[in-house]
């Protein structure tokens, strides 16, 4: 679709303010794990076991004492990738929290950043920064059940009393960087346009209603070839307007509000080539995949953020993984490239217990979408990550495998390809085995976090509702 590769082409040159990303990594899927004797297991479970650093609690509010030896890792860092292994731990969300709140109060981080939709965070980032509202409405309002839990709830009512008594420059805002969700863009560029240029309201809202008009992923990729060349036009016509009148725009309002409003904008043309695009060619797949979009928004929310912001990153392990997605760079190998060292990929695994998930087992399926269900699975199976992760019988702990050396075990451990757990959004009891993603940790990972046994994240009322049937998150 030659039309299509052209607005990919608008996209980059006129907006793009990231580095150049190559997409030559090992894809996801490799060599089964190799065979490790008693004796091997024995080395890397003690080796394991003496760099650990026990974990005594795993909710927030619990002092930072167990935590002191990571912040002289992080001192110099300036974005932490929290993972998970499923989109429904209790305990992997109730971390993350705890640790936000070291970051924040130990290492002065001011932005927390999701794996949810850019235009849709801004209700939560408001409420967070002492605004009006319901929280609970807020968090809805980012559109997945995923993160319309308890334990994000918490969460969020802590940034709040946090930035209640934080100065001006210590308060920390709440962001996203996905690129689904896009019901808030119009609202937004509208009324920009509406302050500084009247007349051309219209022609952006004709621009962006038919694209936003199709709502989700399944829905994009429904749409005729025709239909989606006749959306292009318009959408690169009003990137080329932005671009062209940044000047008196940026002189009616401020540099940061055209930047916001131009992001709004960006952000939906993100979803379009990475769901509606026929890639010519690998590297053109790479660069037009929501996981090279995610990063990109990242790099430009630090980039609109002040001078030396730290970032908390929260996505899945696929995501925050320093290796290949479905045989492209994940975003986290992005994060890499353009933070460098600068850049911590923090794993999560756990041995065995309980999460939710959208139960695609169920007969429901096809025609109902997403049932959530709660799930639970025994030890993780031997050979795999998980299974090592447990074998030195620390409940709960952190290790650093950031450039770790020494026993040739543990270095064949380390560059080996395993299985680690790996849940998204959907999880069928009928094939357990699936749920496992090929991992070298010494390229995908800086550290892990370790859960010996975990239960399911609790939903809000509104983190019940369904999605569309298929639908992916």
């Amino acid at each position: 679709m030659r039309t299509n590769r052209t607005l990919a082409t608008v996209l980059s040159a006129v907006l793009a303010a990231v580095p150049a990303a190559a997409s030559s990594q090992t894809g996801s899927k490799g060599p089964a794990a190799p065979k490790w004797d008693p004796a091997q297991v024995g080395a890397v479970a003690a080796w394991l076991g003496q760099r650990a650093v026990p974990l005594t609690s795993v909710r927030a509010g619990a002092g930072f004492d167990d935590l002191r030896p990571l912040g002289a890792l992080l001192r110099d860092v300036r974005v932490v990738g929290l993972g998970e292994a499923t989109h429904g731990t209790r305990e992997f969300f109730q971390f993350k929290h705890r640790m936000l709140e070291f970051l924040v109060r130990e290492l002065g981080f001011t932005a927390f950043a999701i794996e949810a939709s850019y235009p849709a965070c801004w209700n939560i980032d408001a409420y967070v920064l002492g605004g009006p509202g319901d929280p609970a409405a807020a968090l809805a309002s980012q559109g997945f059940w995923t993160w319309d839990t308890n334990e994000v709830s918490e969460m969020i009512a802590w940034m709040r009393e946090y930035n209640r008594t934080a100065p001006a420059g210590r308060k920390v805002r709440f962001l996203g960087y996905d690129i689904q969700h896009l019901g808030r863009v119009l609202a937004v560029v509208s009324d920009y346009l509406g302050r500084v240029d009247p007349d051309a309201v219209e022609p952006a809202r004709a621009a962006l209603e038919p694209l936003l008009d199709m709502k989700s992923v399944q829905a994009l990729r429904k749409k005729p070839a025709e239909e989606l060349k006749r959306v292009e036009g318009p959408y690169r016509d009003l990137l080329a307007h932005m671009a062209f009148h940044r000047t008196p725009y940026v002189r009616g309002s401020s540099a940061a509000e055209y930047e916001e409003v131009l992001q709004h904008i960006r952000v939906a043309g993100q979803f379009f080539n990475s769901y509606a695009v026929t890639p010519a060619g690998p590297e053109a797949a790479a660069r037009l995949s929501r996981d090279f979009y995610m990063a990109d928004n990242i790099w430009q929310l630090s980039q609109a953020l002040a001078p030396g912001t730290k970032m908390v990153v929260w996505a899945h392990n696929a995501h925050v993984s320093k290796g290949d997605l479905y045989g492209s760079p994940a975003m986290g190998a992005y994060l890499a490239r353009f933070f460098g060292e600068a850049y911590y990929a923090i794993g999560f695994s756990f041995d065995r217990g309980s999460f939710q998930a959208c139960d695609v087992g169920s007969p429901r399926w096809a025609s109902e979408g997403c049932i959530l269900a709660e799930f639970t699975v025994g030890p993780a199976p031997e050979g795999s990550i998980d299974w090592f992760l447990a074998r030195p019988g620390i409940p709960n702990y952190f290790v650093d495998i950031r450039g770790a050396a020494g026993d040739p075990t543990v270095s064949r451990w380390l560059a080996a390809e395993m299985p680690l757990r790996f849940v998204g959004s959907g999880y069928s009891a009928k094939a357990p085995d699936v749920n496992f993603g090929q991992t070298r940790l010494e390229r995908d990972y800086d550290g892990l976090v370790f859960f010996g046994t975990t239960s399911r994240a609790r939903p809000n009322p509104t983190g019940m509702r369904p999605k569309p049937a298929g639908a992916d998150k």
